[in-house]
């Protein structure tokens, strides 16, 4: 079923959006302004629009933050792998053509005290051999990593100032806690 009047905005940012009379004003980067009838927040975990909407999670303090690479490695292109460490846990996928998405959300406390991510990641993700094997064995295609401060891991709302929110503006984190929990069961053995 053909939909009309639809417009798909790719490689676009917002700068903000703006509900009044049952219509968006959103204003692109490029400064121009599409009105529309429905907004769908599909973006990352901490974005401006989250501060501009005044969003109760953003203002908080939760001690986690996220690191993000794009690699070149030798893994299993139907695999998605997760495997955890002290406080925290991290996953490899492909995304496109031969690149992997190697990501972790750990808790701050494991870099405190340390000059830089890539100590922390030799003292603490290197104790788990086949995350230390990934970081040895894979080209690195940032200069430096992504890293998101202040992850939150507490529900987010679906709709937000009439906006529908998807993705990552939607999600909460769960799977950390499950890790977190799993990690300190085997500590107890």
């Amino acid at each position: 079923m053909k939909q009309e009047n639809v417009e798909i905005f790719t490689n676009t940012r917002i700068k903000s959006v703006l509900y009044l009379r049952n219509y968006f004003n959103v204003k692109l980067d490029n400064n121009s302004i599409i009105s529309s009838k429905i907004v769908i927040g599909s973006y990352g975990k901490r974005d401006l629009l989250d501060r501009q909407l005044n969003r109760d999670f953003f203002k908080a303090k939760t001690g986690y933050m996220a690191v993000k690479y794009h690699i070149k490695t030798s893994y299993a292109a139907n695999e998605i792998g997760l495997d955890n460490f002290k406080d925290g846990y991290c996953g490899i996928s492909k995304i496109e053509e031969d690149k992997y998405c190697l990501c972790y959300l750990t808790k701050r406390s494991n870099i405190a005290g340390l000059n830089s991510i890539k100590q922390m990641e030799e003292e603490v993700l290197y104790k788990n051999s086949r995350l230390k094997h990934i970081f040895e064995h894979s080209e690195f295609l940032f200069s430096k990593p992504e890293v998101i401060n202040e992850i939150s891991i507490s529900p987010k709302s679906l709709i937000e100032n009439h906006i529908l929110m998807c993705g990552d503006s939607a999600g909460m984190i769960l799977l950390y806690v499950e890790m977190e929990w799993l990690w300190q069961s085997t500590q107890q053995k």
